[in-house]
């Protein structure tokens, strides 16, 4: 297959790629709502595995993607963003990890109703945000309102998850009490707060703080889920019945 023949195939693909989404999306979603529901659990097995296959390959895909790049793009200095822009090479690559990772999100936000149902809709909300990263990327030069909005929100959103998930009262895991989540709702709107002052000032290190503060957000989704399945079948184990001898 020739180069050119390549790039086409990448192409069609790409322009196929928002209606796979959605779809693909509204599948993922309705499965774990539907499982979650059925098995009536707190927490549906595809809701963790989607939480936790969501941060591996999203940092998987931009290590690769960044090796992909020109001498000129500088992991440091330049946004994930550009990874998945019209001008990037192999925007693939972060174009379909976004999809995925999004889709992910949107699952895990459907399937995870021991949480309050705040911070679950935040969860889909992030991912629908993902998806729309990847739809409407970075033109070559400058932005769009259209990407600046989903940039945002799905950062936004993935800051402040952790406080609409505490509970002062029956909280399910310690990981949703008032003041953990606090805490990390403190740390996460924080890292936010420096990758903005980074991106308004034209700072060098936007592309550092971005994967700083991605990275690490999402790894509390998976987190919480791991911590609210245990905590469930702990509660099933001393509420089942004792046999009589």
């Amino acid at each position: 297959m020739t180069s050119v023949q390549r790039r086409d195939q990448a192409e069609d693909i790409e322009r196929r790629a928002p209606g796979r989404a959605i779809a693909l999306t509204g599948r993922a979603v309705a499965r774990s709502v539907g499982w979650s529901v059925a098995s009536g659990r707190p927490v549906s097995w595809p809701a963790i595995a989607c939480s936790i296959l969501a941060p591996p390959l999203f940092v998987f895909a931009w290590v690769v993607a960044d090796v992909r790049q020109p001498a000129t793009y500088n992991a440091t200095r330049d946004t994930i963003s550009g990874l998945s822009g019209q001008a990037a090479t192999d925007r693939w690559i972060m174009t379909f990890a976004l999809l995925i990772v999004g889709t992910c999100y949107a699952a895990s936000g459907a399937g995870l109703r021991a949480l309050r149902p705040a911070a679950r809709i935040d969860l889909v909300v992030a991912g629908v945000a993902g998806i729309g990263v990847a739809i409407c990327p970075q033109p070559a030069n400058g932005s769009t309102v259209q990407h600046l909005a989903f940039t945002s929100i799905g950062a936004t959103a993935l800051a402040i998850f952790p406080a609409l998930t505490a509970r002062r009262r029956g909280a399910a895991s310690p990981l949703i009490s008032v003041p953990v989540a606090t805490v990390i709702t403190v740390v996460f709107v924080g890292m936010l707060g420096w990758l903005l002052f980074e991106a308004r000032t034209g700072g060098d290190l936007v592309g550092l703080a971005e994967r700083l503060d991605s990275s690490l957000q999402m790894c509390w989704p998976p987190v919480l889920a791991i911590a609210l399945y245990k905590s469930g079948r702990r509660r099933v184990r001393r509420d089942r019945p004792i046999p009589s001898p």
